[in-house]
C-alpha cells in the first residue's frame, strides 16, 4: 500500500509597505552672499548623496543676492529634516538654517 503524503497548499501573501506619513518642511537658509551658488548646489544634490531613501526632494523656491534661501524638504522621516537642518547650519558659509513650517501628511491624505 502506498503512502500518500499531502503537501498543504502555500498562498502567497503580497507584501505591502506599510504607509508612511509624509513631511513637508520650509527652511530659511541664511548663507554668506560669496558662498550662495555653491550652497545652493549642495542643497539641491542632497537627496541624491542621502544615506537612505527619507529624503525624497530639497528644492529652492526662493533666494536673494543677499544670500538668503528659501529651502523646501520632503520626506518620509522627520528625523531626515533635522538631520539636513543640522548638516545646513554647519556648512561652510552658511550662517543660520532654520525651520519654519513643517506639515505632516499622514497616508490617508496623500494623493494616490
Amino acid at each position: 500500500m502506498a503512502v500518500m503524503h499531502h503537501e498543504p497548499d502555500h498562498q502567497q501573501i503580497p507584501v505591502t509597505t506599510l504607509p508612511v506619513e509624509w513631511h513637508v518642511a520650509s527652511v530659511i537658509v541664511h548663507t554668506q552672499p560669496a558662498a550662495l551658488a555653491a550652497i545652493e548646489q549642495w542643497l539641491r544634490e542632497l537627496p541624491q548623496h542621502w544615506p537612505d531613501e527619507t529624503l525624497k526632494c530639497a528644492e529652492i523656491h526662493a533666494q536673494s543676492d543677499q544670500g538668503k534661501l528659501v529651502l523646501v524638504l520632503e520626506s518620509t522621516d522627520a528625523q531626515a529634516i533635522l538631520d539636513v537642518i543640522d548638516q545646513t547650519s554647519a556648512h561652510p558659509g552658511v550662517v543660520n538654517a532654520a525651520l519654519v513650517y513643517h506639515e505632516v501628511i499622514p497616508p490617508e491624505e496623500q494623493p494616490q
